[in-house]
């Protein structure tokens, strides 16, 4: 009977200790499972991390962009407003000299030497750089001025308006990523 118990016990202990095997198999499998599910989590955390930094590097990028294309409509807005100004005085010149034509036909012997109110400064018609031998006879003396004034105006008209096209094609063939940095 002895031997009969013994050998139960000893079938019980192998049975405990297959037990114990598995059971410690059932537990490495779990630790290896949990390294995996650790390691890929902290992979997503990594690569969440890095498209967040991405993001935000993007967002001052187009945060710029907007900065810089306000500051250029600005600048654009100051631009046409001052064409805006010039053609007011330009029509006022206009006027003014309509107006003088129709006093320099009626006093046909005016001075040369007379002080012109030229917006924004006040001009001699030696300041125009134009003697008065210069003159065309065909041509009025308090006329020429204007013309001069009209000519100066043109041209300056002229180069903003070959600045404003060189400065919008400019933007047209600018791409976005040259700003970058």
């Amino acid at each position: 009977m002895q031997k009969e118990e013994y050998e139960r016990r000893m079938s019980d202990l192998k049975s405990t200790e297959r037990n114990f095997e598995e059971r410690s198999e059932t537990l490495i499998n779990r630790e290896k499972l949990l390294k995996d599910n650790e390691e890929k989590h902290a992979q997503r955390i990594k690569e969440s991390t890095h498209a967040l930094q991405e993001a935000k590097r993007v967002e001052r990028e187009h945060e710029l962009r907007m900065s810089e294309l306000h500051a250029q409509s600005d600048e654009v807005t100051s631009q046409r407003q001052l064409l805006a100004e010039e053609r007011k005085i330009l029509v006022k010149g206009r006027l003014e000299s309509q107006r003088c034509n129709v006093s320099a036909k009626s006093n046909p012997q005016a001075s040369p030497a007379v002080l012109y109110d030229l917006t924004p400064t006040k001009l001699h018609c030696s300041d125009l750089g134009i003697s008065a031998s210069s003159y065309t006879t065909h041509v009025d003396v308090v006329t020429n001025p204007e013309t001069v004034l009209w000519n100066h105006t043109a041209e300056q008209d002229q180069n903003y308006l070959e600045d404003e096209k060189f400065f919008l094609e400019a933007l047209k063939h600018t791409p976005y990523s040259a700003t970058k940095s």
